[in-house]
């Protein structure tokens, strides 16, 4: 099994990430994917087909690299040190 596939995974760690297909199990269609979090890798198994555990790479994440996920918390961080209200306060 290649273990060079790429995808973006959606985590409990600020949402979506790019991560790395570490195993497959051939019986159940599940991956085990790796990720990277504040330098700690992190690694869970999803299945291939929902939608809201993995998507294509680039489709979650800027040219940079950067997720969505991290996109929002720092405009949520800028806000908080503007004094303004956030979209934390709007949830």
């Amino acid at each position: 099994f290649n273990t060079s596939y790429f995808g973006t995974v959606y985590t409990k760690h600020r949402g979506w990430k790019k991560g790395e297909i570490k195993e497959l199990d051939k019986t159940s269609g599940q991956v085990k994917v790796e990720y990277t979090y504040n330098g700690t890798k992190y690694a869970y198994w999803i299945h291939l087909d929902n939608e809201d555990e993995i998507a294509g790479l680039g489709t979650m994440t800027t040219k940079s690299g950067r997720t969505i996920s991290d996109l929002l918390q720092d405009d949520i961080d800028n806000n908080k040190h503007r004094g303004r209200m956030n979209m934390r306060d709007l949830w």
